[in-house]
């Protein structure tokens, strides 16, 4: 009974996406990549499995979020001076959605301005690239650091 007890609590570890990397460590990441003056968005993910699946269908349905909002506000500043932002989050997949759909919502064709850093998975990275770079800004990559 306790190694079923065990199992259980492990796969809600995993399903949660548990991991080291937090807020607090993705700006020093983030300053060290691109310089003291990046601004670091962080899109906290629920830790539920199904608020999580449910949080990525609203955004997949282009439902409104303070997620996309917020940080196609950010991006809207390399209109008009250069700006550095890294993104990240505590779920990779999530976090990639969220800075193709900000990145959508600035109508300016060309963002010039923008350096972008993603922070997260390898796997989700090139769908970022091509977002990033259709809209002609800097796109850079770091892997979250693993969990331990």
């Amino acid at each position: 009974m306790r190694w079923m007890l065990a199992v259980m609590i492990s796969v809600v570890v995993l399903l949660s996406g548990c991991a080291t990397f937090s807020q607090q460590s993705a700006a020093p990441l983030a300053a060290k990549v691109l310089g003291a003056d990046t601004i670091t968005y962080w899109v906290d993910a629920p830790g539920n499995p199904v608020s999580l699946a449910m949080l990525r269908a609203a955004l997949a349905s282009h439902t409104p979020s303070t997620l996309v909002s917020d940080l196609s506000g950010l991006i809207a500043t390399s209109l008009k001076e250069p700006t550095r932002i890294a993104v990240a989050g505590r779920n990779s997949g999530l976090t990639a959605q969220v800075v193709e759909l900000a990145l959508a919502d600035v109508p300016a064709a060309e963002l010039p301005g923008l350096q972008l850093l993603f922070i997260g998975d390898r796997a989700d990275a090139e769908a970022v690239r091509a977002a990033v770079e259709a809209k002609k800004a800097r796109f850079v990559f770091q892997a979250a650091p693993a969990a331990r």
